[in-house]
């Protein structure tokens, strides 16, 4: 993370972390080996994904601190269509899309109040969390974003996001971005937010 929003979870260690996207669990590990009193929820869709982060989560010894979600991250509950079976691509794809599965939709909102950091790597599913009134009311005092093309109102994705954050009172820091030329669908940018 950006010092300062280093320096607000070195002061004030996460005690409940949300995992948004959660994948196979490298985040997760990281977050939990380096904040050793906190618990995380981690919501994952994609069936492959889920198997390897359950047995990421036996395999370390994390069952009493780590919940694993079998559903995807939303801004309202109810299902949606998602193309699976590829890894950290893996995203939600319009009803009737070729080789799309049917997977549970959870509102990530009751997740995400009260935690002290939240991750969101849900592949373009960020917008409609982003869109939403409640994110601004959110008291996490640092959140990591990946902000993706996919789905996105602005056509200047990393922007756009950032503006959203700004406006719901975070300070905001890009520390990665996308090599030019990638797929404008995959991760444009690794963006922190924070505010005291």
């Amino acid at each position: 993370p950006p010092a300062e929003a280093a320096k607000l979870l070195a002061a004030s260690p996460p005690r409940w972390i949300a995992d948004l996207g959660a994948n196979v669990g490298i985040f997760g590990l990281l977050a939990l080996s380096k904040y050793p009193e906190a618990t995380m929820v981690g919501l994952e869709p994609d069936p492959e994904n889920r198997e390897l982060l359950e047995r990421c989560v036996a395999l370390n010894g994390l069952e009493d601190r780590w919940e694993v979600v079998d559903a995807a991250a939303a801004a309202e509950a109810g299902s949606l269509s998602f193309l699976a079976g590829h890894s950290a691509l893996s995203h939600a794809v319009e009803p009737g899309a070729e080789n799309a599965i049917t997977v549970e939709a959870r509102d990530a909102f009751p997740y995400m109040e009260g935690a002290d950091l939240i991750k969101v790597d849900i592949e373009g599913g960020e917008w409609a969390l982003l869109g939403d009134r409640r994110f601004a009311t959110l008291a996490a005092p640092v959140i990591v974003l990946e902000v993706h093309g996919r789905g996105s109102p602005d056509p200047y994705p990393v922007a756009g996001a950032i503006g959203l954050l700004e406006e719901g009172g975070w300070h905001t820091k890009v520390t990665g971005r996308a090599p030019a030329g990638e797929d404008p669908d995959a991760g444009l940018a690794t963006v922190w937010a924070w505010r005291a």
